[in-house]
């Protein structure tokens, strides 16, 4: 029979006079705020994390970011920005009264959480990084080294559509469903039932808008970002993960880690970008151990 867990849904009013749907459990005594991905995505994907941080004992706490299902989706992109987004969650840790919690921050996620804890490093036990890493630059060079593992035949296709900028083309579509995302973004098949789901709420238009609409390159709003060097000014307890085969560089999250002060990282094998599917067992140890190594922090 599986647990029952019982939530609290309530929605925060923004400055700007828009809502943000979110969601906590009533059970645990430390909070833990976690944020999707996308961007324009959903929490839906990170329900597994949400029952084993409730199983440890923790409250989670999420909510879904402006555009996102269940929260307003007003059609202004002059509002999709990082700094509208971090303003966002600030006001969603206000709302909620969280003074002293953890963050952790999913693929796009990271993106804001970063922000956060420059910001507020003192109202933070820990933060935990998952799958993304410190700048837009550095995702798009690891994705320009993934490429040319692709076959022949879907490097020339890919070529030949990027000149003339069909990104949406079935062709494209297909390369980048079936061949690219098979081995950096979820190794599983079939792929989950919450995958399918994620894809469904997607708000494209949010997500394009960001990162623009060729999966190898960042021409969007988050073009530029950035914060390689204040990690060393991160000075809360960190824990970096990336799957073995991530789309983001294994690599950049082994450097996240070493340069900040409290910082660590570790790699999942046998996974890619949803590590906490593909490889569980590995993926919620790492997570465990980190945060009984925070434990006395939260007395």
């Amino acid at each position: 029979m599986s647990k029952q867990r019982l939530y609290i849904e309530e929605y925060v009013t923004l400055t700007n006079g828009y809502k943000l749907w979110t969601k906590r459990s009533e059970n645990g005594s430390v909070p833990v705020l976690l944020i999707h991905g996308g961007p324009g995505g959903s929490s839906s994907m990170l329900q597994p994390i949400e029952e084993k941080l409730q199983d440890l004992g923790y409250q989670t706490i999420v909510y879904n970011q402006l555009g996102s299902i269940h929260s307003d989706n007003p059609d202004e992109p002059g509002l999709w920005t990082i700094e509208d987004f971090t303003s966002h969650l600030e006001q969603v840790c206000d709302a909620l009264g969280l003074t002293k919690f953890y963050i952790f921050g999913y693929s796009w996620g990271v993106v804001l959480a970063l922000e956060y804890v420059l910001r507020h490093p003192k109202r933070l036990y820990g933060l935990i990084l998952s799958n993304f890493t410190a700048s837009a630059e550095s995702f798009e060079k690891h994705m320009q080294i993934l490429r040319p593992k692709l076959s022949i035949d879907s490097r020339r296709t890919l070529d030949q559509l990027e000149k003339i900028n069909d990104f949406t083309n079935p062709a494209w579509v297909k390369i980048i469903t079936e061949e690219f995302m098979p081995k950096h973004f979820c190794i599983l098949k079939p792929m989950p039932a919450a995958f399918d789901e994620f894809m469904k709420e997607l708000n494209w238009k949010i997500c394009h808008h960001f990162f623009g609409k060729n999966d190898f390159v960042v021409k969007g709003a988050a073009k530029g970002w950035n914060r390689w060097a204040d990690l060393p000014n991160i000075n809360v307890p960190t824990l970096v993960l990336s799957g073995a085969s991530d789309q983001c560089s294994p690599a950049d999250a082994k450097r996240m880690g070493s340069l900040m002060p409290k910082g660590s990282a570790h790699i999942i094998p046998r996974s890619s970008h949803v590590p906490f599917y593909e490889n569980p067992t590995d993926y919620f140890e790492a997570l465990n151990q980190f945060l009984k190594s925070t434990k006395q922090l939260e007395d």
